[in-house]
């Protein structure tokens, strides 16, 4: 991976999208240097424990740090699709989304919802709708994550 993705002083912190699919998966994405990192990204099926949920994101944050994060072969180079998703436009629908950046002692984080074109666009104007301390324990994270995707979901439901 070229080393200008792990390293871009003052553009974009290293992040990781959290994304809750269909209540039935849970798909973890890398983001360096506003790329998404599709071959690295792993997906589980959920629910999953808050710790393991936890752990898998400091992790993917240490990987990133030491410029090593874990590709699969072979390489993917389109959007990683969860099973029973065939279109953007469904994974969009289907998903609860988060994303964390790592920011000093914090994790900024920002809640995800359907944008009126297409895509997502981000909850409110200007920075991180919320910061938790990066150095709370695994289970405390994850339970932390599994509180954004509910939110996400209350909010979505009053649209």
């Amino acid at each position: 991976m070229d080393d200008y993705l792990y390293d871009t002083p003052g553009y974009c912190h290293h992040g990781l999208n959290v994304d809750l699919v269909n209540k039935k998966q849970i798909l973890f994405i890398p983001v360096l240097h506003s790329n998404m990192i599709s071959e690295a990204a792993v997906i589980f099926d959920y629910p999953m424990g808050t710790e393991e949920i936890g752990r898998l994101i400091f992790q993917f944050f240490k990987q990133m740090k030491q410029r090593n994060l874990t590709l699969h072969s072979p390489y993917k180079n389109y959007w990683f699709m969860p099973k029973g998703i065939r279109s953007f436009k469904k994974y969009v629908e289907a998903t609860f989304s988060v994303t964390l950046e790592w920011d000093g002692d914090i994790f900024g984080v920002y809640r995800w919802f359907p944008a009126p074109d297409r895509g997502f666009t981000v909850e409110g104007p200007g920075s991180y709708n919320v910061t938790i301390n990066n150095s709370v324990a695994a289970k405390e994270l994850g339970e932390f994550i599994l509180q954004q995707f509910d939110y996400i979901e209350r909010k979505r439901q009053r649209s």
